[in-house]
């Protein structure tokens, strides 16, 4: 009987290999199983609460901001000035920003109107004035500019009677919103 040395050698490896080759498939095993009964269902629990913590973070940013224009309107409405002390402050300041700039306003009329806006009623004020282009573009941005609670409504231009160089003569509607209460 002849034993070859490549035979011997082939056989003792193979011994040596499988010891090390069982033990590597017995972790890929336990592992798969580790990842199949533990890992796999929690991933979906970890997706789901993934989920549920996006939507609630989503509605805190929306609430934030719903509470941010609340304070805005609450501190606007309490700018507000009220009715009985209203009126002739808005006449006051359509006379004092018309001077500032030039210009004059003869008289003006006002309309109470009926607006469905709680604790606020609306009051069309109208008024008429002239003067060159420049001082009337900045008196209606003044106004503008003046208060949240003033609005112009409507303007009707026209060439001043007068023969002087570009003035106009301007009909001006301003719808000014008054705190009731």
């Amino acid at each position: 009987m002849h034993v070859s040395g490549a035979g011997v050698t082939k056989g003792m490896t193979l011994r040596r290999l499988s010891v090390p080759l069982a033990l590597a498939i017995s972790v890929l095993v336990a592992d798969a199983v580790v990842y199949a009964v533990l890992l796999a269902p929690s991933r979906a629990v970890v997706d789901q609460a993934d989920a549920t913590w996006r939507s609630e973070r989503d509605q805190i940013a929306r609430f934030k901001t719903y509470q941010q224009a609340h304070e805005q309107v609450t501190k606007l409405t309490e700018r507000a000035t009220a009715r009985q002390e209203a009126l002739p402050g808005v006449v006051t300041t359509l006379a004092s920003l018309a001077k500032r700039r030039g210009l004059k306003i003869p008289e003006v009329n006002y309309q109470p109107e009926r607006v469905d806006l709680k604790d606020f009623q609306k009051v069309a004020l109208t008024f008429s004035l002239s003067g060159p282009y420049a001082d009337v573009r900045r008196f209606l941005d003044d106004l503008e500019r003046r208060s949240p609670f003033l609005a112009i409504e409507s303007l009707a231009l026209a060439r001043a009677r007068r023969k002087e160089g570009g003035e106009l003569e301007v009909q001006v509607k301003v719808a000014a919103y008054l705190r009731t209460t």
